[in-house]
């Protein structure tokens, strides 16, 4: 069985999108037609995301897949999406 590489800044970027949206768990698993346990699992790194998932979360967060997979340094946009969540979880 091959192993998969962990991401582990896809969970906390995929939370803090979704928190700088307003949204709960449960509205953007509604928004992505997944289970807010699916979701929750995608947030902590327990489960893979699939291609059409990621596409689909891009396209509801409006945010790269290069960003939300850290392949790339994303928008400056995307960078304070997830840098001001790490200044807040540092803070608090």
């Amino acid at each position: 069985m091959p192993k998969y590489r962990r991401l582990p800044d896809f969970g906390k970027k995929l939370v803090a999108t979704r928190e700088a949206r307003g949204w709960s768990q449960k509205e953007l698993a509604r928004r992505l037609g997944y289970t807010p346990v699916g979701l929750c699992l995608l947030e902590t790194g327990k489960q893979n995301c699939t291609l059409p998932v990621l596409i689909d979360l891009c396209n509801l967060l409006d945010v790269s897949a290069e960003w939300l997979l850290s392949l790339s340094p994303g928008t400056p946009e995307e960078q304070a999406l997830y840098g001001e969540r790490e200044e807040a979880t540092q803070e608090g």
